[in-house]
């Protein structure tokens, strides 16, 4: 996923409004204005990709 001054690229409106699955017929459509307005969704993708998993074996040596 990157985006260029020239307009060549992929974006995540783009990427999540062409997925078609066998569960989601339509796509995500709606994913992606919920992602850019919601605070709290926004709030979670943010937590979720900054802290990293420590496996529980490491912690104890």
């Amino acid at each position: 996923m990157y985006r260029t001054k020239w307009g060549i690229g992929h974006g995540l409106k783009d990427i999540l409004e062409a997925h078609k699955g066998p569960f989601t017929g339509q796509g995500h459509n709606s994913l992606y204005e919920i992602l850019t307005t919601s605070w709290h969704a926004r709030l979670f993708l943010n937590h979720c990709c900054s802290h990293k998993c420590i496996p529980c074996t490491l912690i104890y040596i």
